[in-house]
Order: C-alpha cells, then sequence, then structure tokens
C-alpha cells in the first residue's frame, strides 16, 4: 500500500497487472478501496480469495486475453452507471473485509490469555 492509492483513485477503471500471466496477479484491494472498477485476468492464485469475493461482490470482472480486456474496459469506461455502481461495490467488498487485524489479535488473546 504506497504510491498505487494515488494512481487508482485518479483513473476511471483498473487492470490489475500480471494476472493475465501465469505470474499472478497484483493485489486487486487497493483498486477496489478506492472505488474503482477492476478487471484481473485468470492468474489470481496469489490473491485468489479476494479476487473471487470481488468479482462475487461486483466490483471486478475476470477476463481472459489482452483482447477481452481492451473490450470489457471499453464496455465499462462508456457506462457511467456500471462505473459507479461497481467503484460503489469495491468499495463495499473492502468495508466489510476490515478488521482482520484486531479480529485475529483478539483471538490470539484469547489463546494465550
Amino acid at each position: 500500500m504506497g504510491e498505487m492509492a494515488a494512481y487508482y483513485r485518479a483513473c476511471d477503471l483498473a487492470f490489475v497487472g500480471g494476472s493475465l500471466l501465469t505470474y499472478g496477479g497484483h493485489n486487486l484491494i487497493e483498486a477496489c478501496a478506492a472505488g474503482v472498477p477492476v478487471l484481473i485476468g485468470p492468474y489470481t492464485y496469489n490473491f485468489a480469495q479476494a479476487a473471487e469475493s470481488a468479482v462475487a461482490a461486483g466490483a471486478a470482472v475476470r477476463v481472459d486475453t489482452a483482447e477481452e480486456v481492451i473490450r470489457v474496459a471499453r464496455s465499462i469506461l462508456q457506462d457511467a452507471g456500471l462505473r459507479e455502481r461497481m467503484g460503489k461495490a469495491g468499495v463495499a467488498f473492502c468495508a466489510a473485509h476490515r478488521g482482520a487485524t484486531e479480529r485475529t489479535l483478539a483471538i490470539c488473546e484469547r489463546l494465550l490469555g
């Protein structure tokens, strides 16, 4: 979490790099938190749960090829209502998953106490 947050806030749509290749995608949570619609490729094993949850929440769309990235990005960019709904879904997705550190610490305290 660094300068990418500023870039995401400045854009209308984010494609999470690395996810079209077997390397695995980068963190899509930052883009979701910025309220930006997100496109991800098929290789998100290193963020599998977050990727699936974001897609299920309507915050992200999974694409399989570079050509599909362009086609779907163009479609989303031409639909202000869809961009707004996806952005709000991303913010809600992130809000629903906040507090993991506190919950983990509480569990540790119970186990150690």
